[in-house]
C-alpha cells in the first residue's frame, strides 16, 4: 500500500465550511429569533401548569386506568381476576407481615400498609400490573434510618411523599437517570448481604444473654464459649424453614406452574404450619421467639409526623428512600410493561406514590414498594390486572378481622427465613458480572463499589446516596478520560473507521485523523492536547508533488525532464527509450492508450526547498460542546502544530460549537479555511495540498496522468502553496 490509501483518489472538489454554509443557506445564531431563557423556577412552573392543563382537559392523564377499565370485560376478565385475587392475597399477606417486621418491628402495621395502596394505585398508577406491597429492600432502608438517624417512620413517609411530588413536578430526565439498572443491581446485592446479617439473631439464639452482646462486638474469644449456649430448637426451626422454602420455590413451584398454570403460596403455608406447631408445642416456653401479643392487639392510630425534630437527617434519609423506591419500582414495572406491551409513565408513577404515601404517613405506616426481580409475586400479578389486586384487599380484610389474633404464635425465625429467600434472582446476577465487565468496565466497577458501600456503611440510606454520587463521578470520568481513536479511510466513498480495528491507512501516510469522543471541556483538555501530539509523532509526511506547466501531451512535450526542451512526439519516444532520464519516470502503457507516470524523484517538485507536508485532521463529530478552556487549548494546539509545519484541520464541527468559537473570537486567530463540513471534505483538501494531480489531453487523443490531483493546472498548485503561506500567517486563505 502507498500513501494514497488514506487520501484516496480525487472524486469531487472539497468544500470548506464557509462554502458549505453559503451553498446550503446556513442560518447563524444571530439571525435566529432569540428564545427567552427560563430559570429553573420558571421551568418547574411551566411543568406544573402543563400538568394542571392536562388534569383539566385530559381525564385519562390523571387516571390512566380508565384507558383499560373502559375495555374491561365483566364476563371474560372478572372471573379470572376474582380467582387470581385469592392467590394474590395469599402472597401479599406474608409479604406485608415480613415488611412490617423488618421495617418497624410491627407486622400488623405492615399488613395494613399494603391494604390501602391497592385501592389507590388502580386509579393513579400507569402500570396495568403491579406487585406494590411486596417484600422489598425499602423496609431495610427504613429500619436503618430509624436506628441510625433517630427519625420516626411517619416523618420519613411524609417527606418521601413530598419528594415524590417534587419528582413529579420536575422534568422526568433530571434525577432518575442517575440511578441506572447496574447501580440498582449492585445495591440489591449489598442489601441482600446486610439483610442476611440482620436476620442471624433470629436464626441463632443464645441462652446466655452475654453471648449476643459479645458476639455483636466481634469478640472472637467468646465464640467457643457461646457455642454451647445456642438454642437448638430455634436453629432447627430456621433450618427447616429455609430448606422447605427453597425446595418449594425451586422444585415444586416450577412443576406446578407447568401443570396447574399457577404457583403455590408456599410462604403462607409455612406461616400457617409454624403457627400450628407453635400453638401445639408452645414455642415460647421452648425459648423460640414469637410475636408479642401487645403488637398484635394494637390497632392503627393517627400519628403526627415530627418534621422539625432532627429534620436534616430525616430529609436525607427520605430522599434516599424515595429515590430507591421509585427507581426499583420503575425497573420492575418496565420489565412487565415490555412483556405485556404497554407503557409506564414515570411522572405519573411519582404522583401515584406521592398520593399513596401521604395518608400512610399520618397512620405511622412505612413506605411501600414493589417486589423486585423475578419473584413469585411479580410473576403472578403480571398474569392478572389491577382489579385482582383490588379484590385481594377484601380477602386481606377478612384475615385482619377474623384471623389476626393467631399471629401471636408466629415465630420470628419463620419470618426471617421467608425474608432471606424472597430474593432468589439477586445471587444469580453475580454470574452475569463477567458479561457486564466485557460490556463496560466502568459499569462493573460501579456495580461492585455500590454493593460494597451498602455493605459497609452503617446507615444504608447514606450508603445509597454515596453510590449515586459514585455513579456521577464515574460518568464524569467517561467525559474527562474519553476514548481517542485514530481513523483510517477504508475506501473512496468517504468511509472511515478505527485504525486499530480495520486495515486502511499505512504508516507512511502524510495525514492522520483523530476522533475525540467527548465534549472538549476543562477536565479533558490536557488529554486532548496529548492525543494530538501523539498522532503528530506518527505522521511521516509527504513531499509536495507538482508539474511545471499544463501542456498538450507528454508524448509531444517532455520539457519537464531535466534540461530537455519541447520536441516532437517521435523524438519524445526516442528520448524516453534511450538514456536513463534524470526525472526517473516510470512508464506503463494501458489498454486505453493511457500512460501513467509515477514521480519518484524530489527534483520534480515545484519548489524543492519546501519542507515535508504533514496534516492532522480532528473529527469533531463526537465533540458536542467546547468550553472556554477548550477554546484556549484549540488555539494553543493550532499554533504549536504550525511551528512544526503541521497543518491542523477541523472536520464536522457542529453549528453550536462554531457559534461558541465565533463568540470566543477563535476565527480571528485561526484561518476559516481550516474548517470543513465533513471528514471527507477535510481529507480531499489534505489530498489536494499534499498530492496534486494533473491531467492533460494531447492533440492526438492520448491522455497522460502525471500525478493524482484535483488541480487543473500549475496555477492551481501555486494557489494552494500561496494559501498555505497565508495560513502560516494566521490569515484567512483566499481561494
Amino acid at each position: 500500500m502507498d500513501a494514497l490509501s488514506l487520501l484516496g483518489p480525487p472524486t469531487s472538489k472539497q468544500l470548506t465550511q464557509d462554502e458549505f454554509d453559503l451553498r446550503y443557506s446556513f442560518v447563524s445564531s444571530e439571525s435566529q429569533p432569540r428564545e427567552e431563557t427560563k430559570s429553573t423556577i420558571q421551568w418547574i412552573g411551566d411543568s406544573l401548569r402543563e400538568q394542571a392543563y392536562c388534569s383539566r382537559n385530559r381525564l385519562f392523564d390523571v387516571f390512566p386506568s380508565l384507558r383499560w377499565l373502559t375495555r374491561y370485560g365483566l364476563k371474560s376478565d372478572f372471573p379470572r381476576d376474582m380467582l387470581g385475587s385469592l392467590l394474590i392475597a395469599s402472597l401479599l399477606l406474608p409479604h406485608g407481615l415480613v415488611s412490617g417486621h423488618l421495617a418497624i418491628d410491627d407486622p400488623v402495621k405492615g399488613l395494613y400498609a399494603i391494604f390501602f395502596p391497592q385501592l389507590l394505585y388502580i386509579l393513579l398508577g400507569s402500570s396495568r400490573h403491579s406487585s406494590i406491597g411486596g417484600i422489598s429492600f425499602v423496609s431495610l432502608l427504613v429500619a436503618s434510618s430509624l436506628s441510625n438517624s433517630n427519625s420516626d417512620v411517619a416523618t420519613i413517609t411524609l417527606l418521601s411523599s413530598f419528594f415524590h411530588i417534587i419528582l413529579w413536578a420536575m422534568p422526568p430526565n433530571w434525577v432518575l437517570p442517575l440511578i441506572p439498572d447496574f447501580l440498582l443491581n449492585g445495591a440489591y446485592l449489598g442489601l441482600l448481604i446486610r439483610l442476611v446479617f440482620t436476620q442471624i439473631p433470629h436464626f441463632i439464639v443464645f441462652k446466655d444473654p452475654h453471648c449476643q452482646q459479645q458476639l455483636s462486638e466481634w469478640c472472637l474469644r467468646w465464640v467457643w464459649r457461646c457455642f454451647g449456649s445456642v438454642d437448638p430448637w430455634t436453629g432447627l426451626l430456621s433450618l427447616c424453614t429455609l430448606l422447605l422454602s427453597a425446595l418449594i420455590h425451586h422444585v415444586i413451584n416450577p412443576a406446578a406452574l407447568d401443570r396447574l398454570q399457577f404457583t403455590l403460596p408456599h410462604e403462607l403455608f409455612l406461616i400457617l404450619i409454624s403457627i400450628l406447631l407453635s400453638y401445639v408445642f408452645d414455642f415460647e416456653i421452648q425459648g423460640i421467639a414469637v410475636l408479642s401479643k401487645e403488637k398484635i392487639a394494637k390497632t392503627p392510630s393517627v400519628e403526627v409526623p415530627h418534621l422539625f425534630t432532627n429534620l436534616g437527617n430525616s430529609l436525607l434519609d427520605s430522599i434516599s428512600i424515595s429515590l430507591f423506591l421509585l427507581a426499583s419500582h420503575l425497573k420492575t414495572t418496565r420489565a412487565v410493561a415490555m412483556e405485556k406491551m404497554h407503557k409506564v409513565d414515570r411522572k405519573q408513577e411519582a404522583a401515584a406514590f406521592a398520593l399513596i404515601e401521604f395518608p400512610l404517613s399520618f397512620l405511622g405506616f412505612p413506605p411501600v414498594a414493589t417486589s423486585i426481580g423475578h419473584s413469585q409475586i411479580n410473576v403472578e400479578t403480571a398474569r392478572f390486572s389491577l382489579v385482582a389486586n383490588t379484590l385481594a384487599c377484601g380477602w386481606l380484610m377478612v384475615f385482619i378481622v377474623f384471623c389476626l389474633p393467631i399471629l401471636e404464635y408466629l415465630p420470628k425465625a419463620v419470618l426471617g427465613g421467608i425474608l432471606v429467600l424472597s430474593f432468589p434472582a439477586i445471587p444469580c446476577e453475580i454470574l452475569h458480572l463477567r458479561r457486564v465487565y466485557k460490556i463496560s468496565k466502568q459499569d462493573c466497577i460501579c456495580y461492585i463499589l455500590t454493593a460494597l458501600s451498602l455493605l459497609l456503611t452503617p446507615n444504608l440510606c447514606r450508603g445509597f446516596l454515596f453510590a449515586i454520587g459514585l455513579n456521577i463521578f464515574l460518568a464524569a470520568h467517561r467525559i474527562f478520560w474519553p476514548e481517542r481513536w485514530a481513523l483510517a479511510r477504508l475506501d473512496g466513498d468517504g468511509r472511515f473507521a478505527e485504525e486499530s480495528r480495520y486495515e486502511g491507512e499505512p504508516c507512511d501516510a502524510p495525514a492522520r485523523i483523530l476522533r475525540f469522543n467527548a465534549p472538549l471541556i476543562f477536565g479533558n483538555t490536557d488529554l486532548f492536547h496529548d492525543a494530538v501530539h501523539e498522532q503528530v509523532k506518527l505522521i511521516k509526511g509527504q513531499v509536495p508533488l507538482g508539474i511545471g506547466t499544463r501542456t498538450g501531451s507528454l508524448r509531444s512535450q517532455v520539457g519537464v525532464m531535466g534540461d530537455c526542451f519541447p520536441i516532437g512526439p517521435h523524438k519524445a519516444v526516442e528520448v524516453r527509450l534511450s538514456a536513463p532520464l534524470e526525472a526517473r519516470l516510470s512508464l506503463a502503457q494501458s489498454k486505453t492508450n493511457l500512460t501513467n507516470f509515477v514521480i519518484n524523484d524530489p527534483s520534480m517538485i515545484i519548489q524543492g526547498d519546501q519542507p515535508l507536508i504533514r496534516c492532522l485532521i480532528v473529527d469533531f463529530s463526537a465533540i458536542s460542546a467546547v468550553d472556554t478552556t477548550g477554546m484556549y487549548i484549540l488555539n494553543q494546539v493550532y499554533f504549536e502544530l504550525h511551528e512544526d509545519n503541521v497543518k491542523f484541520l477541523f472536520a464536522a464541527v457542529n453549528a453550536n460549537v462554531r457559534d461558541s468559537m465565533q463568540a470566543a473570537g477563535l476565527f480571528s486567530l485561526l484561518p476559516r479555511n481550516c474548517f470543513y463540513p465533513t471528514l471527507n471534505d477535510a481529507v480531499l483538501a489534505t489530498r489536494a495540498m499534499v498530492m496534486p494531480i494533473h491531467t492533460s489531453v494531447s492533440l492526438n487523443g492520448c491522455r497522460d496522468v502525471i500525478a493524482v490531483s484535483a488541480c487543473g493546472s500549475h496555477f492551481d498548485v501555486a494557489t494552494i502553496g500561496t494559501n498555505r503561506d497565508n495560513d502560516s500567517k494566521g490569515e484567512p486563505a483566499q481561494v
